[in-house]
């Protein structure tokens, strides 16, 4: 449903589009213009009258990006109802809240080969692995990208399906899975069908020896809230919430204490791996952008983003900074690609959660 990735989106926003500033023409009557005055009526209205919500400014920034900048989750939702699209670039850091699911993939992949085989006693060509996503924008990005990484891996899916994410019963689909019976089931989900899915599956007794969930509906604290202690042993791989503090650089070290206390403190509960993802993002800005800057213009602020050379360990997160700037072999056209950023698997405990 468009709620849920709207939700997506505002947590991405802060990492994805930290250094963006925020200002407009007021006499500018574009469907953006009214996002950035926060004009909710103004945005219904160019909306209605068929504006186009994905026209962008000099920097690429689009009355999406604007909205889950500020927060706005009912303007977000609008947004994407109108057709706006989630894929869309900021010339800044060229980021994407979609940028990040081939990683997803990747690491949920990787964590197949390289552990749970040997936890599961199985040679990789072995392991029957499923794989169910839903079938939006995100649910069949990181679905794609897992495929393709699996394909050259030379491993094989005994499953692979999508399903309606506005769906109400997965009594179908989780009949079919306990027909697979396979050994790891990989899913990409947002809240509301990651609840719905779990609710199912208990009930109907599917019990797959390694679930890995993929970000979005697995990483959020309302899945513990919604299903107790029955998300105890899931996988997820994400943003790590919190990474072993042995492989961060010693003044990272108390930057990150401090955060994770501080945020505890005040929201009673950890941070989720977005929330940490987001804080690195924010340091960095003032730390190793804002510092540099003389204008504090966009093509200014990408310029020195671009030039930074972090290594692994220089955020809380974990994560290094090194941004492509089209010399990526991968995709030379491609500029904006942090190729430090963390993505981990970490599995829920009774305690909360643990990178593994």
């Amino acid at each position: 449903m468009t709620r849920t990735l709207a939700r997506w989106l505002l947590m991405m926003a802060v990492a994805a589009l930290a250094i963006i500033k925020l200002s407009a023409a007021p006499t500018d009557a574009t469907v953006l213009s009214a996002v950035l005055q926060r004009d909710a009526a103004a945005v219904q209205q160019l909306v209605k009258s068929g504006a186009d919500v994905n026209a962008a400014r000099g920097d690429g920034l689009t009355a999406l990006h604007a909205a889950a900048l500020q927060g706005d989750e009912a303007i977000v939702q609008t947004l994407i109802a109108a057709g706006a699209n989630v894929g869309a670039s900021t010339v800044l850091l060229g980021s994407t809240p979609l940028h990040l699911a081939a990683k997803y993939g990747q690491a949920a992949v990787d964590f197949v080969m390289d552990d749970l085989a040997k936890r599961l006693n199985k040679p990789v060509g072995d392991v029957k692995i499923a794989l169910l996503w839903e079938n939006r924008a995100f649910g069949k990005s990181v679905g794609d990208g897992i495929r393709a990484y699996s394909q050259t891996k030379n491993l094989k899916l005994a499953f692979d399906e999508g399903y309606d994410q506005t769906a109400t019963d997965m009594t179908p689909i989780v009949q079919k899975l306990k027909d697979v019976a396979p050994d790891v089931l990989i899913a990409i989900s947002f809240p509301n069908d990651a609840i719905l899915f779990q609710r199912k599956a208990k009930e109907l007794d599917f019990n797959v020896p390694a679930f890995v969930g993929v970000s979005a509906g697995y990483s959020s604290a309302d899945l513990r809230d919604s299903i107790g202690d029955s998300v105890v042993g899931i996988f997820v791989a994400d943003f790590p919430p919190k990474v072993n503090a042995d492989v961060l650089k010693p003044d990272v070290k108390k930057v990150a204490e401090e955060f994770y206390k501080r945020y505890e403190a005040k929201l009673k509960r950890p941070p989720a791996g977005h929330a940490a993802a987001g804080f690195s993002a924010i340091w960095a800005l003032f730390t190793e952008v804002l510092p540099k800057a003389k204008t504090y213009q966009p093509d200014e602020l990408r310029e020195i983003a671009l030039k930074l050379d972090l290594p692994e360990g220089s955020l809380v997160n974990g994560s290094g900074i090194k941004f492509t700037n089209f010399d990526w072999a991968e995709d030379p056209k491609d500029a904006g690609q942090n190729l430090r950023a963390s993505i981990g698997v970490w599995q829920w405990t009774k305690q909360g959660n643990e990178q593994v």
